[in-house]
This record gives structure tokens, sequence and C-alpha cells, in this order.
């Protein structure tokens, strides 16, 4: 039987195929290059590929047996804590690991956040905002200077020593580059706008956290898990900076407010 493991954040998983799709198999290895690992795995997945399936489930389904165990149901995959039926599609199976990523990161203190992120100066800096926002617009415009984390989707992790992303396979419309997995402190949260000029305008933490809370990716919706999450939330905007971040589509005035205010500043 094949087997892929791969890291995202603080999590290995481990993916035993008991039957192969060679296309299926050579499309995972090229999406998720960057983080494959030989660690030991956190989480190990019997993956049985069935190009046939279909379950009633068009919207995602989470049923907790308890705090470990939970079923996740589509209508392209089931999983019900150990094993996980999937048809042979890359995009399936991309939904599958960011839904199995929401529920998990919530246990270690985290979340999955829709934000660009690039890294300056060893830290992160991060373009929140939802689906047409410019995430990808802005990831575009500075993957010629900047390591880009990712252009849609970012796991947080907050804990005593302070707020923690990780390049992410999970990716939009933007062509994925070669980014290797890292662990960055988060510094500077920036809430995205479109706009002809470069400029940084300070918000209230109100106003930050009821944006922050908007682009949260969670299939959880038990009160204590909203709970928890909404915490965490608050804590990642306590250790850093936020504010609301007009960009231009101009490049270059693009590259010159990034240098001036989170570089030479």
């Amino acid at each position: 039987m094949k087997e892929i493991n791969i890291k995202i954040a603080c999590f290995c998983i481990s993916f035993v195929f008991k039957n192969s799709d060679e296309i299926f198999l050579n499309e995972v290895f090229q999406r998720y290059n960057s983080f494959l690992t030989k660690q030991k795995s956190n989480f190990r997945i019997l993956t049985i590929l069935n190009k046939e399936i279909s379950f009633k489930e068009t919207s995602v389904k989470l049923v907790f047996k308890n705090q470990k165990i939970f079923e996740i149901k589509r209508e392209d995959f089931y999983f019900d804590g150990k094993t996980l039926i999937i048809k042979p599609n890359i995009y399936s199976f991309d939904s599958f690991l960011r839904i199995f990523m929401s529920v998990n990161l919530v246990k270690k203190n985290g979340f999955l956040l829709h934000t660009a992120g690039i890294k300056i100066n060893k830290s992160a800096v991060l373009f929140v905002g939802k689906s047409g926002s410019g995430k990808t617009t802005i990831s575009e415009m500075v993957k010629d200077n900047f390591e880009v984390l990712s252009d849609e989707l970012l796991p947080i992790i907050v804990n005593k020593n302070g707020a923690y992303t990780y390049s992410s396979p999970f990716w939009g419309s933007m062509k994925r580059p070669y980014n290797k997995w890292m662990k960055l402190p988060v510094k500077n949260i920036n809430f995205i706008s479109k706009s002809d000029d470069f400029k940084i305008k300070k918000i209230s933490f109100k106003s930050a956290y009821i944006k922050i809370l908007k682009c949260l990716m969670n299939f959880n919706h038990d009160i204590n898990v909203l709970s928890n999450i909404a915490h965490y939330a608050c804590l990642l905007l306590s250790v850093s900076n936020y504010s609301i971040l007009y960009f231009p589509k101009d490049k270059r005035k693009f590259i010159k407010g990034l240098f001036d205010n989170f570089i030479k500043g």
C-alpha cells in the first residue's frame, strides 16, 4: 500500500492508500510536494479511492462521536475517524484536508484564516479578507520580492509565546510557487481594501475582532468550540499590530508602501 505523509502546521498526517490511482497520486505529490515529510504521524488515515461514490450530503456534515473521533461527510468523501473513502479527485482531497485541519487546529489553540501572507524580516505579514478582496492580487504583486505563504488560507496557532502562522498548501487561483514548510511569528495583520493609493488606517480592537471573525474557516458549530475559536482570535489580535490596508493594483506603489511601512519603518 502506498503511504504519503503530509505536514501542515504542527500536524503530520499519514494517508495509507489501500488502492492505487497513479494519475491521482501524482497530483497529490505535485500539490503537496513541499509539505511531504518522514516525521512520525499524528494521524494515520486508511484511504480508499472510489470513483463511483456519491453521498447525499451536498454540504459538509460533521458528526462527533467523542472529543477525539469525528466523522466528516460530503457528497464526494466520507471519513469515519479512521478510514477515508474519497473520489480520486485532487480538489476533493484538498477540501477534506482543509476541513480536517480546521477541526484539529482548534485542539492546538488555532484555526484556519482566510488570509494571504508573506515573510518579512523573519515574521509574517497577513492580508486578511474574504473571497474577492484582493488576497491573490497582492500575492501576485509581491511574489518576486517576498516569500508568499499562501494567497488564500493559513493556519494560525496562539500560545503563551505569541501567535504563529505556517506556510500552507492551501492556495487560491495563484500558481503555487515552491514554498517550503515554515513557522513564523505573526506581527502585522492587515484587513485589505482596494484603493488607488497605498494607505494604512488604524482601527479599534472591536472593529478588527469583528472583521477577523468573518474570515475564519470553521465547520464545527458546537458552542464550546465556537467560544474557543473566538477566544483564540481575540488572543491573536492582542499580540499583533492590526489595521486596514488600502492597496493599489499598481505594483510599484504597493511594493514601495510595504517597504516604507514594514521594512524601513
